[in-house]
């Protein structure tokens, strides 16, 4: 896809974010029409699953539930893993605790209680 023709998020992406985003296809049900999201104009990243979006064919001009899937086989590109979501969940968590007990040491440092 030419610079001039790019969505402006497309614009501020980087390549490898570019390079997931091909890898992610959507599929017309109605006449069995494929492209990337890349090529639609938009942007798929760090996701997983398969979804589903009400969307008009550029092929067969019809209105229809198209169906958005990993195809894969792009080099730098790769679904997010169950992994990353069990350490991002984690991290987050450890980052609320951690500010919580930052919140009470200063409370009761404060208040004169330690």
């Amino acid at each position: 896809m030419e610079e001039t023709t790019r969505s402006a998020v497309q614009r501020l992406a980087t390549p490898a974010i570019e390079a997931e985003s091909r890898a992610w296809m959507i599929s017309c049900p109605k006449c069995g029409f494929e492209q990337s999201v890349w090529e639609s104009g938009g942007i798929r990243y760090r996701a997983a699953g398969s979804s589903r979006q009400l969307r008009r064919c550029p092929s067969c001009g019809r209105l229809s539930w198209q169906k958005i899937y990993w195809k894969g086989g792009v080099e730098g590109a790769a679904p997010a893993s169950a992994a990353f979501v069990v350490k991002l969940v984690l991290s987050i968590v450890l980052g609320v605790l951690l500010g919580t007990a930052l919140i009470l040491f200063v409370t009761f440092k404060l208040t004169g209680v330690i």
